[in-house]
């Protein structure tokens, strides 16, 4: 029996019908690890680099430091403790842990590397450089 799940999304006064089956939802999820702390500012916008390449090779980026941060503080002793174990469950379920590492890797990265060996959890390190993500993070 095939199932479809139907659903509408309107984007300037333009209808879109998306009809997809179930099972068909096979897209990678890939946690994002890039660093943070520092120049929290700079560090997103690397970040939203980052997500939109993973987005680019087919899969769903995750990127915890843009999201978290949009409601907790990591100054914060209590929101920066949540954050982790928070990081924590979410790493147990994404496909894949990339180490975006053109930075440097940071405590909390190494942190989540160590975790996604204890899950054998796929760790692919990912340097953009030479390619043209890289022009635009060295723009910025």
């Amino acid at each position: 029996m095939n199932e479809y799940i139907y659903f509408t999304l309107e984007v300037v006064n333009i209808l879109f019908i998306f009809k997809l089956k179930i099972g068909d939802f096979k897209m990678k999820v890939i946690y994002v690890a890039s660093p943070l702390s520092g120049n929290m500012e700079l560090n997103q916008k690397r970040a939203r680099v980052y997500c939109k390449y993973v987005k680019d090779k087919g899969f769903v980026p995750y990127a915890p430091h843009l999201l978290f941060t949009q409601f907790m503080n990591d100054d914060e002793e209590e929101d920066r403790k949540q954050a982790i174990v928070m990081n924590a469950e979410m790493l147990t379920r994404c496909d894949e842990l990339w180490v975006f590492n053109d930075y440097g890797i940071s405590s909390g990265m190494r942190s989540e590397i160590t975790l996604a060996g204890e899950l054998k959890k796929p760790v692919i390190y990912v340097s953009l450089y030479d390619t043209e993500y890289h022009k635009e993070l060295k723009e910025m």
